[in-house]
């Protein structure tokens, strides 16, 4: 009797505590969650993991099942990486991002203030302006810096020659003109401005001379797209044309479209050298294209697609009307009566000439009416193959 009383106080002892033992674990695993400075969610699982296992030794020593824990699994079977992180992570994620974003805002005022301090020594630099002034140039004086560079043009007169730029990250020289941007190369132990003066000396006349030459072909170009017999073709064959081209990093670029403004032929001012090139072919000049251009303007049709499809309807009618397979049904068409939006044909019995009707056909949808000779009542083509009527 008294062993069995000692075991009941043992076992209630025992089972508080362990219920102590539970308490204490799930508050640490409750703190690492909510109160822990440093931890993360990776911290989280392995503080369940140890809570798990401690249970699962608490359950061996009840003679209970030990249980496989969702958290038991390895990495390899389940990727933290794809776990949730807890609402706190995002919050340090977009500090970080705005903090990384203000750090490149900084450097990149920095840069900038850099530059123009470069820049505005070469304004004040008596000796390198002299030496642009020997050359017929000057600095406009105006700096201008972007996320990429720091920029100034050098004139001759009031035309731009090049714009130098300056490389806001690596300092590096560039000109960009009519031909495009190259490098300006610095000496060894050489300055910037005397590299910018040994470019120009090099370069200024080819560069002036090149412009000259394209601002040439453009006053040919608007001339040749212009010439008379180039105009009728284009009406003609319902095709547009832009006078005024589009830059790109080729050249400037003139396109002859579609109704739709859809290239159908484009002919490009090259920039390295002023010559037009059009459908893979090279020409010196306007004069030497105009031949070829005009005999490709032949083949092309700036009809839309609906168009066509209208096109072929209105000539499949009047094809139809002259076939043997309709004046075989006794019936005979008027010649076609152009109007402005449509085309209409008057039926006739053959044998009487009396008319029995009209034929109309929409030039702007392609559809066809059919009208009675005293003009009260219309079908449309889905009328006439269902037998219904309609009233004008």
């Amino acid at each position: 009797m008294k062993v069995t009383n000692i075991a009941k106080h043992l076992g209630k002892i025992l089972g508080f505590a362990l219920l102590i033992a539970i308490f204490v674990m799930v508050f640490g695993v409750y703190w690492q969650i909510t109160q822990g400075e440093n931890a993360d969610y990776k911290d989280v699982k392995a503080a369940i993991i140890q809570y798990g296992s401690d249970l699962n030794e608490m359950r061996e020593y009840l003679y209970l099942p030990q249980n496989e824990y969702a958290f038991f699994q390895s990495d390899s079977e389940m990727d933290l990486d794809q776990m949730e992180a807890p609402e706190d992570n995002r919050y340090q994620e977009g500090v970080m991002t705005f903090a990384e974003t203000l750090a490149k805002s900084q450097a990149l005022l920095k840069q900038q203030e850099e530059a123009k301090v470069i820049m505005n020594a070469w304004l004040n630099d008596a000796e390198f302006n002299q030496s642009l002034a020997d050359l017929n140039l000057r600095l406009d004086g105006t700096i201008n810096v972007d996320e990429d560079y720091g920029r100034m043009k050098v004139m001759q007169g009031d035309q731009a020659v090049i714009q130098t730029l300056l490389d806001l990250e690596t300092q590096n020289l560039s000109a960009q003109s009519i031909r495009g941007i190259e490098s300006i190369s610095l000496a060894e132990g050489g300055s910037k401005t005397g590299a910018i003066l040994d470019y120009l000396e090099g370069n200024t006349d080819d560069i002036v001379a090149l412009k000259l030459k394209i601002e040439s072909q453009k006053t040919a170009m608007t001339g040749l797209l212009q010439d008379e017999a180039i105009q009728k073709i284009l009406q003609q064959n319902t095709l547009k044309l832009n006078l005024d081209p589009v830059g790109t990093p080729a050249g400037f670029e003139y396109y002859i479209t579609d109704l739709d403004d859809s290239p159908v032929l484009t002919i490009v001012l090259k920039i390295s050298d002023a010559t037009l090139e059009m459908e893979g072919m090279n020409y010196l000049d306007t004069e030497a294209i105009k031949d070829p251009l005009l005999e490709i303007l032949k083949t092309l049709n700036g009809e839309t697609d609906q168009i066509k499809m209208i096109r072929e309807k209105e000539l499949g009618l009047a094809e139809h009307l002259k076939s043997e397979a309709f004046l075989e049904t006794g019936l005979k068409a008027s010649e076609a009566q152009n109007e402005e939006v449509q085309i209409v044909y008057d039926l006739f019995y053959t044998d009487t000439e009396a008319l029995l009707g009209q034929i109309i056909f929409d030039r702007l949808t392609g559809e066809i009416r059919f009208r009675e000779a005293n003009g009260e009542l219309d079908y449309s083509l889905d009328d006439i193959l269902s037998g219904s009527k309609k009233k004008p």
